[in-house]
């Protein structure tokens, strides 16, 4: 009776399609891995290269193939260019993250461009304490190095007149113990934040206001609620923080749409997307540990 109903055949049918399609998308996603950026960005992913860059290139690949379009891996000396192209921007939040100059930049640019903006962090390689304090310090930070650099030059002959000085006593067997410990003192290395800030400085504009800067990316980071994503937890689960992302696109697109302040595009492609991974996956929920 199931044979003559046709129940069978039309399961085998929707067997088949489904194997189909399971294969293109691993075809997809062994394709997608490299180069580490596509330049026709859907979505740019923001990472520290040091400590999240695999983690960067599986993301960059799963969204690809669910949008189908090209995307980006960001953490780069010059990779920040391709944020005005994308739609949005995924910052895979980890330790090294919030000191790393080129990461920080980046979402820097994407403030300034109004490019929306999704945290994910990456569940074991991100404190949000210990992220807080950092960001938090980055707008003191930034403005110790704007004050330092405008005294550069004058700390730098002072240093050199010391030096020579300091070079004339040992020739004689004479050691000042000020200078020494003034010595001692220069040596000393910047902070984390110190660091990070005078590299984030230099890739800034000259009369950029380097203390807005460091507030903006604070209080921005701070308050959006991040994904959190474990990459060991195997297909469901990264189906569901895709799932999540593109979620978030889609309200953030009705929502800047809704106050005109966005371009006409259509959330159409957005939503179909969604629906056909709902319709494949046989699911409503969107919950990351499934």
């Amino acid at each position: 009776k199931l044979e003559a109903s046709g129940l069978v055949k039309a399961l085998r049918k929707n067997t088949l399609q489904q194997n189909a399609m399971q294969k293109a998308d691993a075809l997809k996603r062994s394709l997608g891995l490299d180069p580490v950026t596509n330049k026709g960005s859907a979505v740019f992913v923001c990472c520290s290269r040091s400590d999240a860059l695999n983690h960067a290139r599986v993301m960059r690949s799963e969204l690809s193939v669910r949008l189908n379009r090209g995307c980006a891996v960001g953490g780069g000396a010059s990779t920040a260019e391709w944020i005005a192209k994308s739609e949005a921007v995924v910052v895979l939040l980890t330790k090294a993250l919030v000191t790393d100059p080129d990461a920080l930049f980046e979402i820097w640019t994407a403030l300034s461009l109004d490019i929306p903006i999704i945290t994910v962090a990456v569940v074991g390689m991100y404190d949000f304490a210990y992220a807080a304090t950092k960001f938090a310090d980055l707008p003191v930070a930034l403005e110790r190095v704007g004050e330092g650099s405008d005294k550069g030059l004058s700390s730098r002959r002072k240093s050199s007149r010391l030096q020579r000085s300091q070079r004339s006593e040992s020739q004689k067997g004479l050691h000042s113990p000020l200078s020494l410990k003034w010595l001692s003192s220069q040596r000393s290395d910047m902070s984390e934040s110190d660091n990070a800030a005078a590299r984030l400085k230099g890739r800034l504009r000259n009369d950029a206001d380097v203390v807005l800067v460091g507030k903006t990316i604070h209080e921005s980071l701070t308050a959006i609620i991040a994904i959190g994503w474990t990459p060991h937890y195997g297909r469901n689960h990264m189906d569901a923080i895709v799932d999540s992302i593109m979620a978030r696109m889609l309200q953030d697109r009705r929502s800047r749409a809704s106050r005109g302040s966005r371009s006409s595009r259509s959330a159409s492609n957005l939503e179909s997307v969604l629906q056909d991974r709902r319709l494949q996956a046989g699911r409503v929920s969107q919950s990351p540990h499934q």
